[in-house]
């Protein structure tokens, strides 16, 4: 029997043949593929939840945030950042003890070592005036990422709530050390020296923070034309 022919008599069996092997090998295959495509789907969408809970919060939009950030925790109860999320939303309506207790969710979840959840809790205490209560949460920050400036600039904060003004001058300092190019601890200490009527040097750190960035000149200008009159 020459090729050809015994290609053209084989050729339908062949293709007959591969087709039930096709049919019957996809079974398993699509089955999973569905299963696959189904977790691709929902944590896409579990992410894009928790991204617009995050815009929504940035934006003002508090209840459109704690709505978007309950669609995520739906999709996936046990991502503790979407906790936190949703605790920073409820902070923006005041709902302190419904933020904590998100707080701790995202605590319990991620450990007790995640910074961000504890930077929260910090502003938090802060915004309900527990300001010891701030600057030990802040610390425990520091603990965790101790080259971030945002720390220091929060305790800096609190000590001039707490009038401990030579405590929140050490802090910016600490603050301008670990971020020297960044302009916000110099408009805090402008701000110190200015309500220990101190404008001269309240003038230098204006000038200084204009130098890197500082956009509100007219406020610099008003302290040091102010400063160049003062007399003590």
């Amino acid at each position: 029997m020459n090729k050809a022919k015994f290609f053209l008599i084989f050729l339908p069996i062949l293709f007959i043949g591969n087709k039930e092997l096709s049919q019957k090998s996809n079974l398993l295959p699509n089955s999973f593929f569905n299963f696959f495509n189904q977790k691709v789907y929902a944590n896409d969408l579990e992410q894009f939840y928790r991204n617009r809970c995050h815009s929504k919060d940035k934006s003002g939009d508090y209840l459109g945030a704690i709505q978007d950030c309950n669609k995520a925790i739906e999709i996936n109860p046990n991502e503790g950042t979407t906790y936190t999320m949703r605790g920073d939303a409820k902070a923006g309506l005041k709902d302190y003890s419904g933020a904590m207790s998100d707080y701790n969710r995202s605590l319990s979840i991620n450990g007790l070592h995640h910074f961000l959840t504890y930077a929260s809790i910090g502003y938090l205490k802060y915004d309900i005036k527990d300001y010891k209560g701030s600057i030990e949460i802040w610390n425990k920050v520091i603990e965790d990422s101790p080259s971030w400036s945002i720390p220091y600039l929060n305790i800096g904060n609190a000590k001039i709530k707490l009038k401990d003004y030579v405590g929140a001058k050490i802090a910016y300092k600490k603050a301008i050390e670990r971020d020297p190019n960044s302009p916000d601890a110099y408009v805090n200490l402008m701000k110190l020296k200015g309500e220990l009527l101190k404008p001269k040097e309240a003038c230098l750190y204006g000038r200084q923070a204009i130098n890197l960035g500082y956009q509100n000149q007219t406020l610099v200008k008003y302290i040091c034309d102010f400063a160049a009159k003062y007399k003590p």
